[in-house]
């Protein structure tokens, strides 16, 4: 009563995580995390690097992902992580910076609770 248990798969993981460390209310009792994307995914999933189409695509991702425009409107926007980008990825970011704690001097210690 007044709270409830959770099981999250892939994408489930990071709404849970997101809900628990923001919220939490009604609590989550019991959290269970399966095949989650905690740190963030980078670059384009099942696509050969090698061929020139999946280079152009993956290049284009990564200078996209932390605009506005596509922050504001594509959810997988929001834990997606190039770690050649760290920069861009800590300043615009609205999601996955935040709930990892990445961004210095702007931590939320309630998460670390």
């Amino acid at each position: 009563q007044g709270g409830f248990n959770a099981i999250g798969y892939s994408q489930g993981n990071l709404v849970i995580r997101g809900y628990v460390e923001r919220f939490n209310d009604p609590p989550v009792f019991n959290f269970v995390s399966i095949h989650g994307p905690m740190l963030g995914v980078a670059g384009f999933p099942q696509c050969d690097m090698k061929a020139s189409i999946c280079k152009t695509i993956d290049h284009s991702l990564g200078i996209l992902a932390y605009t506005s425009a596509v922050q504001n409107n594509l959810a997988q926007a929001n834990y997606f992580r190039d770690p050649m980008r760290i920069n861009q990825f800590l300043k615009g970011d609205l999601f996955l910076a935040d709930v990892n704690n990445d961004r210095a001097g702007k931590e939320n210690w309630l998460y670390k609770e």
